[in-house]
């Protein structure tokens, strides 16, 4: 078991391709960044969509997380 600290995140649901999935992050980080916010820490991913299961990448859905923090 494993367990995440308590922190403030920004989400976004990526449909389509993973080569594609840095303009999920990019959007994250412009909206981070827009809010007068900080990254905080590591991202992560959730992967909704087995690629063996549904082998069209059009279809593929990934969860994409990224902490962030108030600057002081």
């Amino acid at each position: 078991m494993s367990f995440l600290p308590s922190t403030k995140v920004a989400t976004t649901c990526h449909m389509g391709r993973y080569d594609k999935l840095r303009d999920a992050y990019d959007a994250l980080e412009k909206w981070v960044h827009d809010h007068g916010f900080e990254r905080n820490g590591l991202h992560w991913e959730v992967y909704l969509t087995d690629p063996e299961v549904q082998p069209d990448p059009r279809l593929q859905q990934t969860i994409v997380i990224m902490p962030y923090r108030i600057p002081t």
